[in-house]
C-alpha cells in the first residue's frame, strides 16, 4: 500500500510543479523579473508550509507527500500538536492566495495555458485529497479522513 501512496505523492507533486510551471512560463513570457519573483514566492510558500503546518504533523517522518514532510524535519523542530487557526490561516491559506491569483493575470491571455494550469491543479488536488491524505493518521490535520470519523 505504501508504494501506491508514494506513486500518488509523486504524481501530485509533479502535477503541482507542472501547473505552476505553466504559470511560470506564462508570466516569464511577459516579464522575467516577475517570473523570478513568482518562482521565489512558490518556493517560499512550500518552505513556509513546512515550517508552520507540516512541522506539527505526527506523520511527517513517513509523509505521503514525499518531500514536504521531510523538508519540515530539516527546517523546523516544532512539537507535534493541534493546529491553531493562525497555523491554518497565516501558514497555509493566506500565503497560497497570491500563488493562485498572480498567475491568472498572465494565464487569462492564453486560454490553453489557463486550461492546462487548472486541469493540472485540479488533478493535483484530487490526488492529494483522495489518495495522498487518505491514509494519513494525523487526526490534527484538517485534511485527515480519521478526523471526521471516516476511515480509509
Amino acid at each position: 500500500m505504501k508504494n501506491t501512496l508514494n506513486i500518488h505523492g509523486l504524481v501530485s507533486l509533479l502535477l503541482i510543479i507542472d501547473a505552476f510551471g505553466v504559470a511560470l512560463f506564462s508570466i516569464g513570457s511577459q516579464s522575467t523579473l516577475i517570473a523570478v519573483a513568482f518562482l521565489l514566492l512558490f518556493i517560499g510558500y512550500f518552505a513556509l508550509v513546512s515550517v508552520v503546518y507540516c512541522s506539527k504533523c505526527l506523520c511527517r517522518n513517513n509523509c505521503n507527500h514525499l518531500i514536504i514532510g521531510r523538508l519540515s524535519m530539516l527546517l523546523s523542530k516544532r512539537n507535534s500538536g493541534p493546529y491553531t487557526k493562525n497555523d491554518i490561516l497565516f501558514g497555509v491559506i493566506l500565503p497560497f492566495i497570491p500563488l493562485l491569483v498572480i498567475p491568472q493575470f498572465y494565464l487569462i491571455q492564453n486560454i490553453l495555458h489557463l486550461a492546462i494550469f487548472w486541469l493540472f491543479f485540479g488533478l493535483a488536488c484530487f490526488e492529494i485529497y483522495f489518495f495522498v491524505c487518505k491514509t494519513c493518521n494525523n487526526s490534527n490535520c484538517m485534511m485527515c479522513k480519521h478526523r471526521y470519523g471516516t476511515t480509509p
